[in-house]
């Protein structure tokens, strides 16, 4: 029985100091500027969705031409991107999934 309330309490920690994370950047995101990485991906998410799963066979840690963030994360941002277009919708899913 201890040790089920102490997965509780542990679990209940880990719980609020997420939120507390979520909390504590939420209301910034739309103040700060897009970095480059980040005009990559809305360059890329902004694809029409056939061309956006074309472009992600060509992944690569290359700084010129290609970005080499996860395909589900491009995914993610354009599905954001459906509620607006501004640096709070492009940076969101950064928040959500850590």
């Amino acid at each position: 029985m201890a040790e089920r309330k102490e997965v509780l309490v542990y679990g209940a920690a880990v719980a609020a100091v997420t939120l507390l994370g979520f909390a504590l950047r939420i209301p910034y995101l739309a103040y700060l500027d897009a970095w480059w990485d980040e005009l990559v991906t809305l360059t890329r998410a902004s694809l029409p969705l056939g061309d956006l799963l074309t472009s992600l066979q060509y992944q690569g840690p290359s700084p010129v031409n290609t970005d080499c963030a996860p395909p589900l994360h491009h995914l993610a941002v354009k599905f954001s991107l459906l509620f607006g277009r501004d640096s709070f919708y492009l940076k969101l899913p950064n928040v959500v999934f850590g």
